[in-house]
């Protein structure tokens, strides 16, 4: 279990979501992974050679879920999710996104979390639980 310690309040943490989100996300998802997925030539490879499953949006090559060695990566499954939630009012499907990352969350039987410290609330918080209920 990862722990991002955030010296701010609980409305400093919503104002800036998406830097928090991406912090968290750098402490899951290896960098090696992360440097690979981020081109695009690479995600048409992992769509060429492990199909539509690497991708939770294949179509735009977007939520990516499975490593360069066509195994699926609980740190992409679990980015997957926090990204969708934190879309999920804002774009149409996005909702569905963040389930089908869940299901998979569940399936693989993944256990990567990230909790934030927050200096003004006493117990920590885990993201995913504080994107379901603050959006």
């Amino acid at each position: 279990m990862k722990e991002l310690i955030i010296e701010c309040s609980r409305q400093e943490v919503i104002e800036n979501l998406d830097e928090i989100i991406t912090e968290s996300i750098k402490k899951i998802v290896p960098k090696s992974t992360d440097s690979y997925i981020s081109k695009r030539s690479n995600r048409k490879k992992m769509l060429e050679k492990f199909g539509e499953k690497a991708f939770l949006d294949p179509d735009k090559l977007a939520f990516p879920v499975m490593n360069k060695n066509g195994k699926y990566d609980c740190g992409l499954i679990y980015a997957a999710r926090a990204r969708a939630l934190q879309w999920k009012g804002k774009k149409p499907g996005y909702q569905e996104i963040a389930d089908k990352a869940e299901e998979l969350y569940k399936e693989h039987n993944c256990s990567k979390k990230t909790h934030l410290k927050i200096h003004d609330i006493k117990e920590n918080l885990e993201l995913l639980d504080l994107l379901q209920n603050i959006l």
